[in-house]
């Protein structure tokens, strides 16, 4: 891909230089011309001219540096490709990731605006396509949380989700019913559930759409939580514990722990932390 490419611009380059007695950049020889052209067969073919052709994230810059003007810039600047430059295109990047930073920031403060019992940091993100739902009753805090594209938050009614995680990776589904709490350093991967309430069957075995039981979900800091991993209701995920991809778990992780596997079990020898249960290797 890059040869083809640079023949052309080396092409359409040819007839807009100036010649220089009677010889020019359309001159030189094609073959010369590569994905990087080297300096001594450029010098051997013309030697008062040599070129460099190199890519930088997509965009191809000819530099041609005349020996006799003895000015590289001189020669520089009149091959600039349709007046874009490579600094201009860094800077543009730069400036366009700025923008993005700023409009994550304030479609976050927005929050507040749109419902009651929301406190945003000023540093908190909320990337495009991202969706929250507070329903009246419930209460959100958001730290300087990262929540990328995709993502759910859902608060219930009297519900309380507390985040103060680094980030909530893409298509993550957070609901909490009656408390979910991410405390800071966690990193949440893409496409995790976290919930704190299950459905319940009546008597004759059918399944109400509105009704549930919950119970607490208590993430602790600096947790690593794997892609597609889900935490159900009732669950301790404390300090420095991960959780490994595809795992969904049902009971409390001690510290330093690293559980998975479906129902999740525990791959080494736990911290325990006392007064609640916690998974054992002995128990996998």
């Amino acid at each position: 891909m890059c040869l083809p490419v640079a023949w052309l611009l080396a092409c359409r380059l040819s007839s807009r230089l100036p010649s220089n007695d009677g010889w020019g950049l359309g001159q030189v020889d094609r073959t010369a011309v590569s994905q990087r052209v080297s300096w001594s067969r450029v010098m051997a073919s013309r030697p008062r001219c040599a070129a460099t052709v190199w890519r930088v994230s997509d965009l191809f810059c000819l530099r041609v540096t005349s020996f006799e003007s003895g000015n590289p810039r001189d020669a520089i600047h009149q091959c600039q490709l349709e007046g874009i430059s490579m600094s201009f295109k860094s800077s543009s990047r730069r400036a366009l990731l700025r923008m993005r930073v700023v409009e994550e920031r304030v479609r976050a403060q927005v929050l507040r605006a749109r419902f009651d019992g929301v406190v945003v940091h000023r540093r908190a993100r909320l990337a495009r396509g991202a969706s929250v739902d507070v329903y009246p009753g419930g209460r959100l805090t958001i730290g300087a949380t990262m929540i990328a594209k995709g993502a759910h938050i859902e608060v219930g009614p009297q519900g309380h989700v507390q985040l103060r995680c680094d980030y909530v990776g893409p298509h993550t589904v957070i609901v909490g019913r009656q408390s979910v709490i991410i405390e800071s350093g966690t990193l949440v991967a893409e496409m995790c559930v976290i919930r704190d309430s299950d459905h319940v069957r009546n008597g004759d075995g059918s399944i109400h759409p509105t009704s549930h039981v919950s119970a607490d979900v208590y993430i602790g800091q600096d947790c690593w939580l794997a892609a597609r991993c889900i935490v159900l209701k009732g669950v301790k995920v404390d300090d420095k514990a991960t959780v490994g991809a595809g795992s969904v778990v049902t009971r409390d992780v001690a510290r330093g722990t690293t559980v998975a596997g479906s129902p999740a079990r525990a791959l080494r020898k736990p911290t325990s932390s006392p007064g609640r249960p916690v998974l054992k290797p002995e128990q996998a």
